[in-house]
């Protein structure tokens, strides 16, 4: 079971860097968009960098899994004024974000805030390796179910 729940967190967690990583697809982006593109890239990467220390395939650093876990929190806080109500911000030739953001902005909002909270829930754990990769699987979680609602997959 433990293994069946690591490799699904890794999956997760690839998944978040895939879809965050794809600089193809944000060509032609520019403004907000480009903006949280950006936002969305470093919390692909800060993810890979703790997945990588919480499942054992680099070593373990506390404080930099802690430091990571609140850059994720920070951008977490901070996206709510990357989705406008702007024709710009919805442009979907260069833009992956669903029109379910702005149908429903209080569901996307509480997802914006469950990013948050897991993200800060795995820097206060970060002591410990074992409490953190069960922290990160949370984390990885809320990024897929968010992804799963409110991203259009190109």
């Amino acid at each position: 079971m433990f293994l069946f729940g690591i490799k699904r967190t890794l999956v997760g967690a690839a998944l978040v860097v895939l879809a965050v990583g794809g600089v193809h697809a944000h060509s032609g982006a520019s403004g907000v968009v480009l903006e949280r593109m950006e936002l969305m890239k470093s919390v692909g990467s800060a993810m890979k960098k703790i997945g990588g220390m919480v499942t054992g395939k680099q070593e373990y650093n506390a404080e930099m899994v802690k430091a990571a876990a609140n850059e994720i929190a920070s951008h977490g806080a901070n996206i709510e004024g990357l989705f406008p109500d702007t024709p710009e911000s919805k442009d979907s030739k260069v833009s992956e974000a669903a029109p379910a953001i702005w149908e429903k902005p209080q569901d996307f909002m509480v997802e914006t805030k469950k990013l948050t909270e897991a993200a800060t829930k795995l820097a206060a754990a970060s002591a410990d390796q074992a409490s953190a990769l069960e922290a990160f699987k949370v984390l990885g979680g809320t990024c897929k179910s968010c992804h799963e609602s409110f991203r259009i997959k190109k």
